[in-house]
């Protein structure tokens, strides 16, 4: 379901973590200062990754990672699909 802004609410997925939004012509998901992801989040993100990926644009973005967050990341299947942006 869409809010106001037309962000997509996922809390349940990544704890209130997360959000998504259409950006142009790709799929956005935005991770916001995470302690850390769950391993049930790391599925759930790499299933949404393949369903978005099969309409075209696709992108994680994590904002503000810390580095047990960027080392899961790493580990994991979606290493590739995920920009890390530490602008503050």
């Amino acid at each position: 379901m869409l809010d106001a802004n037309g962000m997509i609410d996922l809390t349940a997925a990544l704890s209130g973590q997360m959000t998504a939004f259409q950006d142009s012509e790709r799929l956005v998901f935005e991770l916001e200062a995470l302690e850390a992801i769950t391993p049930d989040a790391l599925i759930q993100l790499k299933e949404m990754s393949d369903f978005a990926g099969s309409f075209g644009g696709f992108s994680i973005i994590v904002r503000n990672a810390n580095p047990i967050v960027k080392a899961q990341i790493d580990a994991s299947e979606l290493k590739n699909a995920i920009t890390f942006d530490v602008t503050q």
